[in-house]
C-alpha cells in the first residue's frame, strides 16, 4: 500500500490494482485483462473491463456480459430511426468455426468451448479490443454423435487477422465427484473447421490466422451465403412458367399475368404477416425483415385469386387448379434453401438416418426436416401435376386438396424441428381445419348438386 498527500495536507491511503482473478490470467505479450463472455450470455456480448466495474466480482464468478454503444450514426440517420439489424449486417465480426469429435461419457452433460483470442500485428501498443476470451455452451440435451462444429461470432473487435485457439473447458477432463473421482483422460482435440461439400464432411483447416468480415458473407461449414433469396426466386420462376403452361391447356381466360402478379405479392404480404403473428412477443435475433411463414404465403395467394374470381378477371377454379403444382415446385425449392441457409433445421440426433447440418452454430447430425418437407412438397406437386394433365381441373379442388394435404402432413414435420412448439393446440386446429377442407373439396367433385357455376 502506498501513500498520497491531498490538497489540504491529509495523507490518505492509495491501495494497489487487486491481481485478477483465478483462471483470468492476461495473454502471453499481452498488459491488459482479455475480455471474458459468460458460458450461457448471448455470443458475441463481452463483459466490460474490471476498471468499468461497479463493484468486485467474486471469484469463481463470471461478470455479466454488457453490449457495446452503438455506432455514431451518419447521413443525418439517428440511432433510434436505424434499424438494428443493419447495424448487425454491416458490423464487422469474427467468425469462428472449430470441430471436436466429444466423448461417449459425455451423454446428458454440457459442453463448453472456450475461443481465445488476440489480433495480430498490434505491436506494443494493444486496446481490450484486440483481444477476448469467449464460450460457447452446448445444450446437455442435444444428442451428440461423429463430428460437431461449433461456430461463434465474436463482435466488438478491430478489423483484422486474428490468432484463435479453441479447447474443451467443460466437461473438465479427470473431474469427477468428490466420493468417486474419475482418472484423468487426455483432452479432446478442436480442429479449426473447413467443409468440403463434394464429401459432405468436415476436415481440418490448415490456415492459423482468421480475418474479420461481415455476417451474411462469413464462411461457416454446411452452408451457402444468400442461397435461400437464390431458390426461392428460382422457385417463383418455376411456378410462373408451370402456370403458363397449365393454364392455357386447361381453359382458362382473362388477364392472366396481372393476377399472377397481385396474387405473388399477397402471398408475400400475407408470409410476413403471419410470420410477425407467430412470433408476436418474442423478437427473433435477425428481426422482423428477415423470415416468413409458407402457410401465410398461400392463404395471401389463395385470398388474391379468388378475389379476382369474384370480381370476373379469371375464372377462379381453374386459375387455382393450374397453380397449384408450380406453387408446390416453388415450396420444394424453397426449403432446399432453407437446408443450405441452416434454418427450419431439425433436432440433433444419433440416429444413422440423420443428416449432418448446421443451424449456423452449431453443425451435428440432424433429422433432415427441410428434406423431408421438399420429398413431400415435390410428391404433391407431381400428383397434382399428372391429374391436371390427365384428368382436369376440378373446380380449384387439386389445389385445396394438395396444398391442404401438404399442411396437414408438414404438421407431423414440424414436432421433429429443433425449435419448440409454443402451443399445442394451434397444430391440432390445423389439422382439423385441413381435414375439413379436403373432405368440402370432395364432396363438391363428387356430388352433382354441389358443383360450382359454370366457368369457376
Amino acid at each position: 500500500m502506498t501513500v498520497t498527500t491531498t490538497k489540504r495536507g491529509r495523507r490518505r491511503p492509495r491501495h494497489a490494482a487487486a491481481p485478477p482473478p483465478a483462471g483470468r490470467a492476461p495473454l502471453a505479450g499481452t498488459t491488459e485483462e482479455p475480455r471474458v463472455v459468460r458460458a450461457d450470455a448471448a455470443p458475441g456480448r463481452v463483459a466490460p473491463p474490471p476498471e468499468l466495474r461497479a463493484r468486485p466480482e467474486p471469484i469463481g464468478r463470471r461478470p455479466v456480459a454488457m453490449p457495446s454503444p452503438p455506432p455514431p450514426p451518419t447521413n443525418g440517420e439517428t440511432a433510434d430511426s436505424r434499424p438494428s439489424w443493419v447495424d448487425q449486417t454491416l458490423q464487422e465480426t469474427l467468425t469462428l468455426s472449430y470441430w471436436f469429435e466429444p466423448r461417449a461419457d459425455w451423454t446428458g452433460r454440457p459442453v463448453v468451448i472456450r475461443f481465445t483470442g488476440h489480433r495480430l500485428g498490434t505491436g506494443a501498443r494493444t486496446s481490450n479490443r484486440d483481444r477476448f476470451v469467449q464460450d460457447e455452451r452446448i445444450d446437455a440435451a442435444a444428442p451428440l454423435s461423429g463430428r460437431v462444429c461449433v461456430t461463434a461470432r465474436v463482435q466488438d473487435v478491430n478489423p483484422g487477422d486474428w490468432q484463435v485457439v479453441a479447447a474443451v473447458v467443460e466437461p473438465s477432463d479427470g473431474a469427477g465427484s468428490p466420493t468417486r473421482p474419475r482418472a484423468a483422460q487426455p483432452a479432446v482435440p478442436v480442429h479449426r473447421a473447413k467443409w468440403s461439400f463434394r464429401s459432405w464432411s468436415l476436415r481440418e483447416d490448415p490456415d492459423e490466422s482468421v480475418h474479420t468480415g461481415i455476417a451474411p458473407l462469413a464462411r461457416i461449414p454446411g452452408i451457402v451465403p444468400g442461397i435461400w433469396p437464390a431458390m426461392v426466386a428460382l422457385g417463383i420462376v418455376v411456378a410462373v412458367v408451370s402456370f403458363a403452361l397449365l393454364y392455357g391447356r386447361a381453359g382458362g381466360t382473362g388477364p392472366a399475368p396481372l393476377v399472377v402478379l397481385v396474387a405473388l405479392l399477397a402471398g408475400g404480404v400475407g408470409a410476413k404477416a403471419l410470420f410477425i403473428v407467430l412470433n408476436w412477443g418474442r423478437k427473433p435475433p435477425e428481426g422482423w425483415v428477415v423470415g416468413w411463414a409458407i402457410q401465410g404465403f398461400v392463404g395471401g395467394l389463395l385470398i388474391a385469386i379468388v378475389v379476382a374470381g369474384i370480381l370476373g378477371a379469371t375464372p377462379a377454379g381453374i386459375f387455382l387448379d393450374a397453380a397449384a403444382p408450380g406453387v408446390l415446385f416453388g415450396m420444394g425449392a424453397g426449403r432446399i434453401g432453407c437446408f443450405f441457409a441452416g434454418c427450419c433445421v431439425g433436432r440433433p440426433t444419433c440416429s444413422r438416418w440423420g443428416v449432418w447440418s448446421s443451424d449456423r452454430r452449431l453443425g451435428v447430425r440432424r433429422v433432415p426436416t427441410q428434406l423431408m418437407e421438399v420429398a413431400l412438397a415435390f410428391a404433391l406437386a407431381v400428383a397434382s401435376l399428372v391429374y391436371v394433365l390427365t384428368v382436369g381441373t376440378a373446380q380449384g379442388g387439386v389445389f385445396v386438396v394438395s396444398l391442404a394435404l401438404y399442411t396437414l402432413l408438414r404438421q407431423a414435420i414440424l414436432r421433429l424441428r429443433a425449435e419448440s412448439r409454443r402451443s399445442l393446440r394451434g397444430p391440432l386446429l390445423v389439422s382439423a381445419a385441413c381435414v375439413v377442407l379436403i373432405a368440402a373439396a370432395v364432396l363438391i367433385n363428387t356430388v352433382p348438386s354441389l358443383h360450382l357455376p359454370a366457368g369457376a
